[in-house]
């Protein structure tokens, strides 16, 4: 107890001070002309512009996200080819981060918060930019990153995109465009709790180690020097900082004789270390399932797939019902095919690829068939949408399941599975019979979009879509306005069937996500003005 309220006292006290501090950088400023350093790798480069992740700033020294547009290609092409810190001179209105403006949609700034970043610059104005001199360390290993990912660019997708992910932590669009199926499956843990990389990177250093006849001791020292370098590389993302940083902790309890049981404690160690570093990184669904997963893979003693992907899927159904409201009944079954495949295929392939350029072509073969294998299990029945259950209802239920999976008291088992389905279903249930009726006005910019849904779902009209508009020549649609407004609203209560959609007319302001909503919820009737069909822009 003594413990307990030791740690609560002071991480209460630091996430006070977290939220107090962030408190601070939540003013406007217009009209401002700062100076923002930019490593490299946080260089995006858009279709009209780059989009940017700045460390510092002049202004406050804090953190900066913004995109600049760019009219020259050649410029573009110099930030492409650029790998060394920049230092960019630029002017803009300064503000806090955008949050949600629609119900249940996702809030990006738990994201940006987590990496330090609190401000956005918009209208933004490209004035000078200047290469810094590669002096630090950190200025070492981001120009290095930068190479490694131009290294990933020479391949095809989507061996591509899986070196820049596996390798480098890289989010890339193929990845962004490719992660719903994977969230469909219910193997989107296989890239938070893997940190297989990692294990193969220890061993081949141990395996190098061997081969040079280098002394223990020596082969302490350059893990633990490689490991945190390796973060840097890898991304920094959760898992692979659970991943690096358990191999430290076990590392070092070796070198000082701890014996950590079962490994529960180290797990503890890290958690407390990135709640320390991150207080947000529990409030996202990577995050969740990074810790939740992999405390259960650590605290078993069974060695049957069988028994521990249910266990698995017991416990990250609340989370990914919360997170994306639809859970896969295969999900079982695809953890076992997925998880021998991605551990004992994917990552050597990718690695293999990696190291010797020369073998992509062949290995490109090997991922695009597993990328055709995902997308036909994707296409299997037994995807359940059920909406989106409450925070107090998620805990409730992430208790019963850790409970369930770590008792061996089977009569007790047996009550706590009665209890944990039958509140799924009744769940269901509620969401499928909501007994009031609404009228939902969505945020979708400039245009309109309208829900209007009788109680008990007894019919579901939406108006309209929103859209935004697109200058010059037609491009790729690349706007996910519905997805995160009226598709994600309508989902996260359960809801996968419209039964009217009205497009009032054709100005795309007002019918421009129609493909997105008709691609994403049955429709079961189109209603439009007579006549505008023969027009082009509303037939495109």
């Amino acid at each position: 107890m003594v413990q307990v309220v030791t740690l609560g006292l002071l991480f209460g006290w630091h996430f006070s001070h977290v939220s107090h501090f962030i408190g601070q950088h939540q003013k406007s400023y217009e009209n401002v002309r700062i100076i923002l350093n930019v490593h490299p790798d946080e260089v995006k480069i858009r279709e009209d512009g780059i989009s940017i992740r700045a460390f510092n700033n002049s202004f406050d020294h804090q953190g900066v996200q913004a995109f600049i547009p760019l009219e020259s290609p050649k410029l573009q092409q110099s930030f492409q080819n650029n790998s060394q810190d920049l230092q960019l001179e630029v002017a803009g209105n300064l503000g806090p981060l955008a949050q949600p403006t629609n119900v249940n949609q996702f809030d990006f700034r738990r994201i940006m918060y987590g990496k330090k970043v609190y401000y956005n610059l918009n209208k933004t104005q490209l004035i000078n930019v200047r290469q810094l001199p590669l002096k630090s360390y950190q200025a070492w290993m981001h120009h290095w990153r930068k190479k490694l990912l131009d290294r990933c660019q020479q391949f095809a997708e989507p061996l591509r995109s899986y070196c820049a992910g596996i390798i480098l932590g890289e989010q890339t669009d193929f990845l962004k465009e490719n992660s719903e199926k994977l969230r469909n499956l219910g193997i989107i843990h296989l890239f938070c709790i893997s940190g297989l990389h990692v294990f193969y990177f220890i061993k081949l250093i141990e395996k190098i180690g061997i081969l040079l006849r280098i002394d223990r001791e020596t082969l302490f020292t350059i893990q633990m020097v490689v490991l945190p370098v390796y973060f840097v590389f890898g991304g920094g993302s959760t898992s692979l900082f659970r991943a690096v940083t358990l191999v430290l902790i076990k590392l070092v309890a070796q070198r000082l004789r701890l014996n950590f049981r079962g490994g529960v404690e180290a797990w503890c160690i890290v958690l407390l270390i990135n709640l320390w570093l991150n207080p947000f990184v529990l409030l996202q669904m990577g995050g969740q399932l990074s810790y939740l997963l992999s405390l259960v893979l650590i605290s078993q003693s069974t060695t049957s797939s069988l028994k521990i992907s249910f266990k698995l899927f017991l416990v990250e159904i609340p989370i990914i019902l919360f997170s994306m409201y639809k859970i896969h009944l295969l999900t079982v079954l695809f953890n076992l095919l997925c998880v021998p495949l991605f551990s004992s295929l994917v990552i050597p392939a990718v690695l293999i690829a990696f190291c010797f350029p020369l073998t992509a072509s062949v290995i490109n073969q090997v991922i695009i068939g597993v990328e055709w294998g995902l997308q036909r299990l994707d296409q299997l029945p037994g995807l359940l949408l059920i909406g989106k259950p409450s925070r107090w209802l998620v805990m409730f239920l992430l208790v019963i399941a850790l409970k369930i999976v770590s008792t061996d008291a089977q009569i007790l088992k047996k009550r706590l599975f009665k209890v944990y389905w039958l509140t799924w279903i009744a769940t269901g249930v509620y969401f499928r019979l909501l007994p009031f009726g609404e009228v939902t006005f969505f945020d979708v910019g400039q245009g309109d979009s309208i829900l209007i849904r009788e109680p008990f779902n007894r019919s579901v009209t939406m108006v309209d879509t929103g859209g935004k508009l697109r200058f010059g020549s037609r491009q790729k649609q690349t706007s996910t306005i519905a997805k995160n407004s009226s598709i994600n609203y309508l989902q996260s209560i359960g809801i996968s069937k419209i039964d009217t959609l009205c497009l009032t007319h054709q100005d795309v302001d007002h019918i421009g996500e129609a493909k997105a909503v008709l691609q994403n919820l049955k429709v079961q009737q189109l209603l439009f003005p007579a006549g505008v069909e023969k027009t082009d822009n509303f037939r495109y």
